[in-house]
C-alpha cells in the first residue's frame, strides 16, 4: 500500500472516523463512547507531565503540561482509549518495545461531550521522534518535519520532555477541520510554552 503525506493521511482517518460516528446516527444512535469501542484509560505519568505539540506538520509551539490542558477542561474531562489500541499496547509493552498509540481526552462542549485525539510519544530523543516518521514517510519526511525535528531537539536541550501530540477534536460527533493550535491560542486561551521556530521559551 503507497504511503500518504500527513494531510492526506489525517483526511482518510477523519473521513473514517466521521463514517464510524455517523453511522449510528439518529435517536437511537449510540454514544460515540460505544460506537468507536472506547474505555476509560489512565495515561503514564510521564506523558501526562510532559508537554505537547498539537500541529502535526510544521507546528509553531509546544504546549504543557497535558495533565495542566487536561485539567482546564473541567473536572469531568475523562481519557479513553480505543479497546484494540489497548490491547495492542498491553502486548507491545509486554515486548519491551516502545511505540506510538492514540488516546481521547473527553470533556464537556457546547454541542455535547468532545473529543480531543491525542497520539502518545515514548520517544526520548527528536531523532527517534523523527525516525518514527521516516517508516512512514521516507523520502518526504525531511520536507514533512525536518524543522520541527530541529525546533524539538531545542526544546529538548532545554529541558522540556515532549510526550504528546494533539491531532485533532471531535465535536458533536465529527472530526473538526481546525487545526488544534489554532483552537488552544484562538478558543482556549491556553498559552504556549515553548516557540520551536524561535527556539526559545514562553
Amino acid at each position: 500500500m503507497p504511503k500518504l503525506s500527513p494531510l492526506v493521511h489525517l483526511a482518510v482517518f477523519c473521513c473514517l472516523l466521521l463514517a464510524t460516528t455517523t453511522a449510528g446516527a439518529g435517536p437511537a444512535g449510540s454514544s460515540f463512547r460505544e460506537q468507536n469501542d472506547l474505555l476509560p484509560f489512565t495515561p503514564p505519568d510521564r506523558f501526562l507531565a510532559g508537554h505537547f505539540v498539537a500541529r502535526e506538520v510544521q507546528p509553531r509551539y509546544l504546549f504543557g503540561s497535558v495533565a495542566e490542558f487536561a485539567a482546564s477542561l473541567g473536572q469531568s474531562a475523562t481519557w479513553l482509549i480505543e479497546t484494540a489500541e489497548q490491547e495492542r499496547q498491553e502486548r507491545l509493552a509486554r515486548e519491551g518495545k516502545q511505540f506510538e498509540y492514540t488516546i481521547y481526552l473527553e470533556a464537556p462542549g457546547p454541542q455535547g461531550p468532545r473529543y480531543w485525539v491525542f497520539v502518545v510519544l515514548p520517544h526520548q530523543s527528536a531523532r527517534e521522534w523523527f525516525e518514527e516518521r521516516w517508516s512512514y514517510h521516507k523520502s518526504k519526511t525531511k520536507e514533512f518535519y525536518g524543522q520541527t525535528q530541529s525546533g524539538l531537539e531545542r526544546a529538548m536541550a532545554d529541558g522540556f520532555v515532549i510526550s504528546g501530540e494533539l491531532r485533532f477534536l471531535v465535536e458533536d460527533g465529527q472530526p473538526s477541520l481546525q487545526v488544534p493550535e489554532d483552537l488552544l491560542l484562538r478558543e482556549h486561551k491556553f498559552s504556549p510554552r515553548y516557540d520551536l521556530g524561535e527556539g526559545k521559551r514562553l
